[in-house]
C-alpha cells in the first residue's frame, strides 16, 4: 500500500466523524431555532410563527457561515441564541399588549430586526475598537442569577411552547386537568430524557438521534389513530401556518405596518436585548478559551459575528453568536477546521429551502421539550456547580435575581441584581483601608541635613504622610476620617504636634466627586487644627476634581519624597534652633588640612555615573542632588545633600564605578579626599584614618536607623 493510499484511509473516517459531529449539532441547531420562533411568536402572535421559523433557520445560516469562513478558533460553532430569546420573547409580548391586534404582528417582527441590526452594529463596534475586555468587570453574582433566571425562562417557556399559549399563575391549576396534562406531560418526559443524557457520559449525538425518532414516532403512533388535521386542531403541532407566512426579508410594508410608537416605547427593552448579547458573547467566548486550551482573537471573533447579526436582521432572524456547548461537543468528538459549521449552514439552507410546511410538522412536545430541557440543565448547573463556589451573600444575590427574574421579568430582575451587586460592592470596598500607608515622615525625605537639623526633626514628629490607593469615594474618606480620629487628630490638644498632613495619591486610581467633597471638609477641619494638608503625586483631572470641589491645593509635589522635603523646610525655616554647622565643623583641623576644598558654580556636575574615581566628597556649603537615569531616559531623584553631607562613600569604601550624577543646584564648597590619600594616611596618620572612618560609620548607622524606622512604618 502506497503512502498515499494509506493517508488518504486515514482522512476518510476523520471526515466522516466530523460530517456526523456536524450533522448531530445542525439537527439540534435547527430544532432549537424553530422552538424559539415558537417560544417569540406566541398566543396573538402565532400567526408569524412560520415566517419567524424560516427567517431563524436563515438566521442559524448566516451567523454559522460567517464564524466558520472567518474564525481563527481551533473549531467553532455558531447559531441563534436562546439568551437573546428569552429577552426577546419578553419585549415581545410586552409590545404586542401594547399596541393594536392589526400592528401587533409587524411591530413585532420590526423589533427583532432591530434587535439583530442593533446587536450586530455593537458588535462590530466593540470589535473594531478592541474594547473586548469589559465583560471581565461585570459582577459574577449577577451573571450567574442571569443565567439561572435564563434557565427558568426557557423551562417555563418549553411549558407554554407544549401548552399552546402563556401560563397565568391563576391558571396553574389547569394544567392539571387532562386537556391540558396530555400536552404538557410528554414533552416534560421528553425534556427529562434529554438532561439525562446530557447529564450522562452517553455522546451527545444520541440527542440529535433522539430527537428525529421521537417526531418520526410521534407521527407513526399519532397518525395511527387521528389525522394531520385534528392533531392540528388539539394543538399538538408546530402548524398550520397562515398560507402567506414563507419567509420575506425585513420589507418597507413592515416598517410602515410598524406601530413605532410602541417601539419608541420600549427603546429600554431593546437596549437591555443588545447589552445582554454583548455580554452573553464574550462570556462564551471568555469560557471557549478555556475549553479550547487556545488564545482567541476575541476582536476578529466580535467584529465577525456583528457584522454576520447585521445580515441577520435585514433577513428577520435571531440574534446568534458562538455556541459554547456545541463548540465544546465538537472539540470531544475531534472536530477540527471549518468542516462543523459550514455544515451546519449548509443543512440550514437545506430547510431553509424547503420552507414553514415541514417546520409545522414538528410536535410541540419535541419544541417545548427542547427547551425546557436546557432551561433544567441551566439550572442545575448553577445549582450544583456554580452555588457552592460563592460566598454566603453572593448566594443570596444570585438567588435573589433568579426570583426576581422568575416574578417580575428579565429586565426588573438583572437590574435588580445589577443595583444590588453595586450596593453589595460599595459596602464591601468602603471597609478596605484606602491608607495604604501612614508614615511619621518628619526626617525621613532623602535630603541629607546636618545632625541637629536630622535630630530636631526626627524629634519634632510635625509631618505625616499617608500614601493612599485604589478608587476614592464616599466610603474611603469615611474611613480616613476615622483612622485621623484614632490617631487624635480631630481633637486639638492631640492634634498641636502634628502640623502638615501629606495625602500621596500615586496609586490612587481615581476618586468621584463625594470623595473630593469628603477631603475638602477633612481638609478644612484639619486646617482649624493647625494642619495644613500637602498633596502629592496628583494626576491632572484628580486635582481639577478636588479644586472645583473646594480643596485648597497649595503647593503640589511631583511625588511623596518631595512633599516630605517641601514640609521640612517649612519646619526648619520656622524652627527656634541655633544653626549647627554640618559635620564638616565637627572634624579635626588636622583632618581638614588633608583636604582639598572646591568652590563648584550652580549646575556643576561634581560626580557623573560610569566615572571610576573614588574620591570622598564633605559638602560644607550650599545644596547638590543626585540623580539617576532609568533605562527610559527618565531622571529620578535619589537624594538631595546640603551643609554637612558626605557624597561618593559608596565607591570611596567598596570601589567601581559611580552609580549616580550628583549636580550642583546652587553655589556650593566642597571637602574633597582621594581614596590613595585616605590609603596613605592610614599608614601614616592612623588616628586620622581612624577620625575618617568614624564620621563615615556615624552616618552610616544613622541612616540603618531612619530606614529601620521607615520599616516598621510600613509594617504596621
Amino acid at each position: 500500500m502506497g503512502h498515499g493510499e494509506a493517508t488518504n484511509n486515514n482522512h476518510a473516517p476523520a471526515i466522516a466523524t466530523q460530517l456526523l459531529t456536524a450533522f448531530a449539532i445542525g439537527v439540534l441547531q435547527l430544532g432549537i431555532a424553530i422552538s424559539l420562533a415558537a417560544l417569540v411568536f406566541a398566543e396573538s402572535l402565532a400567526p408569524g410563527a412560520g415566517r419567524a421559523a424560516i427567517g431563524f433557520v436563515l438566521g442559524t445560516a448566516i451567523v454559522s457561515a460567517a464564524v466558520g469562513l472567518t474564525t481563527r478558533m481551533p473549531v467553532a460553532v455558531a447559531g441563534a441564541q436562546d439568551t437573546g430569546a428569552i429577552v426577546i420573547a419578553a419585549v415581545a409580548a410586552s409590545v404586542a399588549a401594547s399596541t393594536t391586534s392589526d400592528a401587533a404582528l409587524a411591530t413585532v417582527v420590526v423589533m427583532v430586526a432591530l434587535c439583530a441590526l442593533l446587536t450586530g452594529a455593537a458588535f462590530w463596534v466593540l470589535g473594531a475598537t478592541g474594547k473586548t475586555s469589559f465583560v471581565r468587570y461585570l459582577p459574577w453574582p449577577v451573571i450567574t442569577g442571569f443565567t439561572a433566571g435564563t434557565g427558568w425562562l426557557l423551562f417555563r417557556g418549553g411549558v407554554e411552547v407544549m401548552h399552546g399559549g402563556a401560563i397565568k399563575f391563576g391558571e396553574l391549576a389547569d394544567l392539571f386537568a387532562w386537556e391540558q396534562a396530555q400536552l404538557i406531560l410528554p414533552g416534560l418526559i421528553f425534556a427529562a430524557v434529554l438532561v439525562a443524557i446530557i447529564r450522562s457520559r452517553i455522546n451527545n449525538v444520541v440527542v440529535s438521534v433522539m430527537f428525529l425518532l421521537t417526531i418520526v414516532g410521534f407521527h407513526l403512533v399519532a397518525r395511527s389513530v387521528s389525522t394531520i388535521e385534528q392533531l392540528e386542531a388539539d394543538g399538538w403541532l408546530f402548524g398550520p401556518f397562515p398560507s402567506d407566512a414563507a419567509w420575506r426579508p425585513l420589507l418597507p410594508s413592515d416598517l410602515s405596518a410598524a406601530d413605532w410608537g410602541a417601539l419608541a416605547g420600549h427603546v429600554l427593552p431593546i437596549l437591555a436585548v443588545v447589552a445582554v448579547a454583548v455580554v452573553g458573547l464574550l462570556l462564551n467566548l471568555s469560557g471557549l478559551e478555556s475549553i479550547l486550551d487556545a488564545e482567541i482573537d476575541m476582536d476578529n471573533e466580535v467584529r465577525t459575528t456583528g457584522m454576520a447579526n447585521l445580515l441577520v436582521g435585514l433577513g428577520g432572524g435571531l440574534v446568534g453568536w458562538h455556541l459554547i456547548g456545541d463548540t465544546t461537543l465538537a472539540k470531544q468528538l475531534g472536530a477540527r477546521g471549518r468542516i462543523v459549521p459550514l455544515t451546519v449552514a449548509v443543512m440550514a439552507i437545506g430547510v431553509f429551502f424547503l420552507g414553514p410546511a415541514p417546520i409545522g410538522l414538528i410536535p410541540r412536545i419535541v419544541a417545548g421539550g427542547i427547551l425546557a430541557a436546557l432551561g433544567i440543565s441551566l439550572l442545575l448547573v448553577w445549582a450544583q456547580t456554580t452555588i457552592p463556589l460563592l460566598t454566603r451573600s453572593d448566594r443570596w444575590l444570585s438567588g435573589g435575581i433568579l426570583a426576581a427574574i422568575a416574578i417580575l421579568g428579565v429586565l426588573p430582575g438583572v437590574t435588580l441584581g445589577v443595583v444590588a451587586a453595586t450596593a453589595t460592592f460599595l459596602a464591601r470596598y468602603s471597609r478596605i483601608d484606602p491608607a495604604r500607608h501612614v508614615i511619621n515622615a518628619a526626617g525621613r525625605s532623602n535630603v541629607d541635613r546636618s545632625a541637629a537639623e536630622q535630630q530636631f526633626l526626627a524629634n519634632s514628629g510635625a509631618i505625616l504622610a499617608i500614601e493612599l490607593h485604589g478608587f476614592l469615594f464616599f466610603g474611603s474618606t469615611m474611613r480616613l476620617r476615622e483612622m485621623l480620629k484614632d490617631r487624635g487628630l480631630d481633637e486639638p490638644e492631640h492634634a498641636a504636634q502634628t502640623q502638615y498632613l501629606i495625602f500621596d495619591m500615586e496609586r490612587v486610581t481615581g476618586l468621584d466627586s463625594t470623595a473630593a467633597a469628603g477631603l475638602a471638609s477633612l481638609s478644612k477641619r484639619l486646617a482649624d487644627h493647625g494642619i495644613q494638608t500637602v498633596l502629592s503625586s496628583i494626576a491632572p483631572a484628580m486635582a481639577t476634581e478636588l479644586h472645583v470641589n473646594g480643596v485648597d491645593l497649595g503647593p503640589l509635589h511631583s511625588d511623596l519624597d518631595h512633599a516630605i522635603a517641601w514640609c521640612e523646610d517649612q519646619l526648619l525655616a520656622t524652627a527656634d534652633m541655633v544653626e549647627i554647622a554640618g559635620s564638616a565643623a565637627t572634624m579635626s583641623d588636622a583632618l581638614r588640612a588633608e583636604m582639598r576644598s572646591e568652590v563648584l558654580a550652580p549646575k556643576t556636575a561634581l560626580i557623573r555615573t560610569g566615572d571610576e574615581d573614588r574620591d570622598l566628597y564633605f559638602v560644607e556649603s550650599g545644596h547638590l542632588t543626585a540623580w539617576v537615569e532609568s533605562s527610559g531616559g527618565r531622571r529620578t531623584r535619589l537624594r538631595q545633600v546640603t551643609a554637612g553631607a558626605v557624597l561618593g562613600e559608596v565607591a570611596f569604601c567598596r570601589g567601581g564605578t559611580r552609580t549616580a550624577d550628583v549636580i550642583t543646584d546652587t553655589e556650593a564648597e566642597i571637602l574633597a579626599l582621594s581614596r590613595a590619600r585616605f590609603d596613605e594616611l592610614a599608614t601614616q596618620r592612623p588616628e586620622l584614618a581612624l577620625e575618617l572612618q568614624d564620621l563615615l560609620l556615624g552616618r552610616l548607622a544613622n541612616r540603618v536607623a531612619n530606614t529601620s524606622a521607615m520599616v516598621r512604618d510600613l509594617l504596621r
